[in-house]
């Protein structure tokens, strides 16, 4: 894992805004932001094609406040 700052640089009330930007699982990276965003893997096709996570953004979705 990759994180965004040093944790052992930081200022102690900026520990909580770290966060990891580059996550590699057994050798492939599962996740990427920023800069590594390009690294960041697609996400598998929804089956079956009615299921309402490909229709309203699972549960976490955030725009439909």
């Amino acid at each position: 894992m990759l994180l965004s700052d040093d944790y052992f640089s930081v200022p102690e009330e900026k520990i909580k805004e770290i966060e990891s930007v580059l996550t590699i699982v057994d050798g492939k990276p599962v996740y990427g932001a920023k800069e590594y965003k390009k690294y960041d893997p697609r996400l598998p096709t929804v089956i079956p094609d009615w299921f309402h996570v490909k229709h309203y953004g699972g549960f976490k979705n955030t725009t439909s406040k």
